[in-house]
């Protein structure tokens, strides 16, 4: 198991652990370990965008401007990306945080990005959503076959998860 994260997470026994800081790095990442992958298992998104020029110098306020604009470009799809350019073996997975239509979204989604699985997140429930320790959630396969996983611990939710993907 390798696990590439922007958490700069400490080692862990059992897992390589590989620290990125931006989109780019994580994609780079992602393309130099995913010819002996498996599964790759995409669970959290990327920024869409990110800033065009960034500054190597801090941008001083001035007395005559009160805005400061930002230009943004797309970031990566990486999912998309690695879904597109596996092989027949490996499988790639993903996430989605939806506030509406979470089941229509997801698959619309899992269509695009040309995915095996699409775990839909229900954002909009204050009981499971980000920093609580239970989640629900749904899996939906490239069939378009929807499974709900019931609330539980997040750890078993993950269990649950990976169950399906390499059991069915």
């Amino acid at each position: 198991v390798t696990l590439i994260t922007t958490m700069n997470n400490k080692p862990v026994n059992g897992f390589k652990v590989i620290n990125v800081n931006t989109a780019i790095e994580m994609q780079n990442t992602i393309e130099t370990e995913f010819a002996q992958t498996d599964c790759l298992i995409m669970a959290a998104a990327v920024a869409d965008y990110r800033v065009k020029n960034v500054s190597g110098k801090k941008i001083k306020k001035t007395e005559n401007e009160d805005n400061l604009v930002l230009e943004l470009t797309k970031n990566p799809d990486i999912l998309s990306k690695f879904s597109q350019q596996k092989s027949t073996k490996q499988i790639v997975a993903g996430f989605c945080a939806e506030t509406e239509n979470l089941i229509e979204n997801a698959k619309d989604k899992i269509l695009r990005k040309k995915c095996d699985y699409i775990i839909a997140n229900d954002i909009s429930n204050p009981e499971i959503t980000f920093g609580k320790d239970e989640n629900e959630v749904f899996i939906i396969d490239k069939e378009l076959n929807v499974v709900k996983m019931e609330k539980n611990t997040k750890y078993n939710i993950a269990k649950s998860i990976l169950e399906h993907i390499f059991n069915g």
